[in-house]
């Protein structure tokens, strides 16, 4: 039943979306990965002076920052999170203000179960955008239910699902969340069949959920 999948940030052209969720790193031009970067506050007001910088060597510099982060996806991707986390947290420390660098390292956290840890990064990425950080919300959804903090995730949810209403698997996660964990069965019929609304393809599978579900509302006469 559970999806709860990760988000980690990835330039676009980084990667391909496979239809089972994974992803796969791909070699990237450098200009466009610069322009995407810097649309999604990867690179810094700071860098971009630094850019124009002829003292300065900038486009090495940000080659070898963008190769340092595409290489931490790829040791993430391939299950090497230890690894992962030692690139990530250097770019950490030279970069403080970028959020998905703080994203991807809370990802890199959760994989190694280091899950205080994994929410500190998610809200450093949250806070660095004023709040608007769509998948961090996310990420921080899903361990903050993995600590046992129902209501919390269910706040995160929301969140989520305020700023991106489309977001299939925030409608899915937050309704196992209230069929599983917190036993509120309306609310978690409600987001079901939105989830069914916005996929493609058969959701034979949750339609048999619904349906269970539906019948315990009836018989409980619309308390559970």
């Amino acid at each position: 039943m559970q999806i709860f999948r990760l988000k980690v940030w990835v330039p676009i052209v980084f990667f391909l979306l496979l239809g089972s969720g994974c992803i796969k790193a791909i070699s990237p031009p450098v200009d466009p990965v610069m322009s995407v970067l810097k649309d999604h506050g990867a690179i810094t007001p700071e860098q971009e002076v630094l850019e124009e910088s002829e003292e300065s060597a900038p486009d090495a510099e940000l080659d070898a920052v963008l190769l340092q982060f595409q290489k931490g996806i790829q040791l993430l991707e391939g299950g090497k999170a230890k690894e992962a986390r030692l690139l990530f947290e250097a770019l950490r420390d030279r970069y403080p203000e970028v959020s998905v660098i703080h994203n991807n390292l809370g990802v890199t956290y959760k994989r190694l179960n280091l899950l205080d840890e994994a929410a500190e990064s998610y809200q450093k990425a949250i806070d660095l955008q004023g709040g608007g950080y769509t998948e961090a919300h996310y990420n921080l959804a899903i361990v903050f239910r993995e600590q046992g903090a129902f209501r919390k995730a269910e706040s995160v949810y929301k969140v989520v699902i305020a700023l991106n209403p489309e977001f299939q698997d925030a409608h899915y996660n937050l309704a196992v969340l209230y069929d599983l964990y917190l036993d509120e069965a309306e609310e978690a019929l409600q987001h079901y069949r939105k989830y069914m609304e916005l996929i493609d393809g058969n959701h034979q599978e949750i339609e048999l959920w619904v349906a269970a579900l539906q019948k315990r509302i009836n018989v409980s006469g619309g308390k559970k």
